[in-house]
Order: structure tokens, then sequence, then C-alpha cells
């Protein structure tokens, strides 16, 4: 089991560049377990997160807090992080 958690509720991110900074960093820590909760990506968000050690779940929730929810369930970790992909964690922070 992995201390740490991070909960991504994902959806068509690839028009971002956030995610696209945010998951290389988050999976450069072998401590975090990073869990992608998507609700039917059509843009390449789901091929893009797979080349990255990314648990991803799929989900048919329309509510952000229900994919979070269900990332908080997915999870064994002891510490989670509700985490939006429109935003950036400083590699410091």
């Amino acid at each position: 089991m992995r201390q740490f958690a991070v909960i991504l509720p994902t959806y068509n991110e690839m028009n971002t560049d956030f995610i696209q900074k945010s998951v290389p960093l988050l999976t450069s820590f072998p401590h975090l377990h990073v869990i992608a909760v998507d609700k039917g990506s059509q843009d390449g968000t789901l091929e893009w997160l797979k080349q990255f050690k990314v648990q991803i779940l799929h989900s048919d929730a329309q509510m952000r807090a229900q994919r979070l929810n269900q990332g908080i369930l997915a999870s064994t970790s002891e510490w989670i992080l509700l985490h939006h992909p429109r935003s950036i964690i400083d590699k410091n922070g």
C-alpha cells in the first residue's frame, strides 16, 4: 500500500496543458498512487494517461464530487489529495 494517493477527476483534459504538467510530476514520486476517474473523455485524455503509472477508473457520474468519491473508495492509501486536473501543484508545495 502506498501512503499517499492523488485523485484526479478527468473529462476531456487535453485542451489545456495543466494535466500535461501535473501528471508527469505526480507520477515521478514512487510513493504516490495517482488515480484518474474519467467520465468518458473523447479527446485523447485516456490514451495520454496510459503512458504513465496512473490507475484509470471509468465513470458515468456527471458530478465531479461523485467521481472524486469513486476514487476515494478505490484507494487504499492513508492520505488522499483531491486534485482538480486544471490546477498545478508546485513540486516544492
